[in-house]
């Protein structure tokens, strides 16, 4: 029922109590390893970061695993993903995956590691067919049950895309015919939150 929070312009992971509503600060402040960070996401052992560590203009990603109980880092970051704006986990098959948001075809995909040691598990989603660069993406969720990718794109209809995972080997199509797309509405969206067989989506 916490709320976690990525304070980019402070370095630092805060947690709003559910019930409390009372901030607290959990990582940092720390220029190192989550200066400019934009998003954080938790299993039941660990709080798992996203920054930006050069610059929000620079392509350098720093993904960072905490333990929850001591709050030290476990390991060393990975800077694999490049361009990263949004991470999420699918904590079933252990594995965390990487929105990367730029104008490159080369890099405009989302891309999956191991929870384990932060390593590439080699999977990966071209998440921007048919959608024009400008109507990039900033937010993405994994359904917590299946497994499947739900994408939020910055247009004006509202897009928002729903990938399946193939139950059998875990991979994602990104073929027209293998996602299913819906314009909601909510303009220019810039969140997407997946949760109990719902997806809701927030525009500006």
């Amino acid at each position: 029922t916490d709320i976690l929070v990525a304070d980019k312009n402070n370095n630092r992971v805060q947690k709003i109590d559910g019930t409390t509503q009372a901030v607290t600060t959990v990582l940092g402040p720390d220029t190192t390893n989550l200066r400019n960070v934009l998003d954080v996401t938790s299993d039941d052992d660990y709080y798992y970061t996203l920054a930006r560590a050069a610059s929000t203009y620079s392509y350098t990603t720093k993904v960072c695993k905490w333990d929850r109980t001591t709050l030290a880092m476990s390991g060393s970051c990975s800077t694999a993903a490049r361009y990263g704006t949004a991470i999420s986990i699918y904590e079933a098959e252990d594995e965390l995956f990487v929105l990367q948001t730029t104008t490159s075809s080369s890099y405009r995909k989302i891309v999956g590691f191991s929870t384990s040691n932060l390593a590439s598990n080699g999977k990966s989603l071209s998440y921007g067919s048919g959608v024009s660069t400008y109507s990039f993406s900033q937010d993405f969720d994994v359904d917590e049950n299946t497994g499947d990718i739900y994408v939020v794109y910055r247009d004006f209809n509202g897009r928002i895309r729903g990938y399946d995972r193939d139950s059998g080997d875990g991979s994602y199509c990104a073929a027209a015919s293998c996602y299913t797309q819906v314009y909601t509405g909510a303009r220019y969206g810039i969140s997407i939150e997946a949760h109990n067989d719902y997806v809701y989506t927030h525009g500006y």
